[in-house]
């Protein structure tokens, strides 16, 4: 396809957890917002000895704002230690129990955020709570999506969806639309994925301003740029990062400057796409955010490698790799390694670069993103068939 960029970056925002507007970005900056329902809780008023139970939910849900994991942690098991057996009990530790999973979501504690969802859905079902359902579901699919499962994702997804519908949560369908959109889009179905975003930004614009609709714009905006429609992703970046600067949300803020990062590199505005992940990763190391550090890591890698400095761009490649293994950031690491892969023809190293794109490819493969195992595909019998001619 004319126009459609090799190498991108694909830094998408699952829209995790579910708060008013003016739940979600008091004085801090976050992520995601923090508070655990996507309306307002229906388990704040009880009798005395449940005043506990909420001011323990309360203290975890500022903890997890100010993004201090442990002692959020701590509140959420006390909350879940108090609350009592009766419905309205059972509700808060459902609740409580899917907080400590998105704390654990962001420490990147894959096995013990499942955990914690598992006993959340299991309670919500057994209240035949739709929307809690939907959204332990949606948390479910979320950490599916960042450890690399993308068809049990995609299954998660498809059953939140149907329990919120059944709820009735515009809020929640919005965000489900939005992660959804954000899962095709890294399987390679950007059409799929351009018609979910713009069906949860149609909603997000009837909530009046959601946070989340800067999540929706910046997962557009990959979409659009994996279909060569640069101008346009770069039109949806910018009102993604207003949007940002609107909210304070710091860490989607980088996301969003590194995909504009890569969309200068692709389009050869090597200047602009240093200073963009220079920002980037200055962002992510002050929110110890490694996803992104990685990312940027990648385009530095990328920009040096085409100024010449193939020592620098390794040692940047490299540390994106490995800052992004062990599932810390399964897509990073195959984007990584494709990158280190031009690295090393550029250096007329066929083998390693053959190597290199294999490792991306097989990670790509068992993703189901088969669009990008085919184009690499291409590139390793190119390079074979050159190789062959020169003889």
């Amino acid at each position: 396809m004319a126009g459609l960029p090799e190498k991108r970056n694909y830094l998408a925002a699952p829209a995790i957890l579910q708060a008013q507007p003016e739940e979600a970005l008091d004085a801090g900056f976050a992520s995601y917002p923090a508070a655990p329902s996507d309306e307002p809780s229906d388990t704040m008023s009880g009798s005395p000895p449940f005043m506990l139970v909420q001011m323990a939910m309360a203290k975890a849900e500022a903890l997890t704002r100010a993004e201090r994991w442990q002692t959020a942690l701590d509140a959420y098991a006390e909350a879940i230690r108090l609350a009592g057996d009766d419905g309205l009990g059972l509700a808060t530790e459902t609740d409580a129990h899917r907080g400590a999973a998105i704390v654990q979501m962001r420490c990147r504690n894959w096995d013990a955020a499942e955990n914690e969802l598992l006993k959340s859905q299991a309670l919500a079902s057994e209240l035949k709570d739709d929307r809690r359902l939907a959204l332990a579901k949606n948390v479910r699919a979320a950490v599916a999506f960042e450890r690399g499962d993308w068809p049990d994702a995609h299954l998660l997804y498809a059953a939140a969806r149907e329990h919120a519908a059944a709820s009735g949560s515009t809020r929640l369908l919005a965000q489900i639309d939005n992660n959804q959109g954000a899962l095709w889009s890294a399987l390679g179905e950007q059409k799929r994925a351009e018609a979910c975003l713009r069906r949860a930004l149609e909603l997000f614009d009837e909530l009046d301003n959601h946070p989340c609709g800067a999540r929706a714009l910046n997962n557009l905006g990959i979409a659009l740029v994996a279909q060569g429609r640069l101008w346009e992703a770069d039109n949806v970046y910018d009102r993604a990062t207003r949007k940002c600067k609107r909210q304070g949300d710091r860490t989607l803020a980088a996301e969003v400057m590194l995909n504009r990062a890569d969309l200068a590199y692709n389009r050869g505005n090597d200047h602009q796409a240093q200073s963009l992940a220079d920002r980037a990763r200055a962002f992510a190391e002050r929110l110890e955010n490694v996803v992104v550090q990685a990312s940027a890591l990648r385009i530095l890698g990328g920009v040096a490698r085409v100024a010449g400095d193939l020592e620098l761009a390794k040692q940047r490649i490299e540390t994106a790799i490995q800052l992004s293994e062990g599932g810390t950031a399964p897509l990073g690491e195959a984007e990584a390694w494709a990158e280190l892969g031009q690295l090393f023809m550029d250096q007329n190293d066929t083998e390693r670069a053959e190597h290199a794109w294999l490792r991306a490819q097989t990670m790509y493969r068992d993703w189901g993103n088969t669009t990008e195992a085919d184009r690499l595909d291409q590139r390793i019998s190119s390079t074979k068939q050159q190789s062959e001619a020169a003889a």
